[in-house]
C-alpha cells in the first residue's frame, strides 16, 4: 500500500477520535451549563445550531479533501 494511503487513513482516524472527544466533552459541559442556569436554554440552543452549521461546513471540506 502506498505511503499516502496509510497517512490519509491515519489522519482520518485521528480526526474521528478528536471529534468524538470533543463531542463527549461538549455533552458534559452542556449538562453542567443547563443544570446551573435553566433559563439560558434558548441561548444554548442557538449556540448549538451555530456549532452544527460550522461542523457541517467542516465535514463538507473534509469530503472534498
Amino acid at each position: 500500500m502506498p505511503n499516502y494511503v496509510i497517512i490519509s487513513l491515519i489522519a482520518t482516524l485521528a480526526i474521528i477520535i478528536v471529534f468524538q472527544g470533543i463531542g463527549k466533552m461538549n455533552k458534559k459541559v452542556e449538562r453542567d451549563y443547563i443544570a446551573k442556569s435553566p433559563e439560558k436554554i434558548q441561548e444554548y440552543i442557538k449556540r448549538n445550531e451555530e456549532l452544527l452549521e460550522r461542523t457541517n461546513k467542516l465535514n463538507k471540506k473534509i469530503l472534498i479533501f
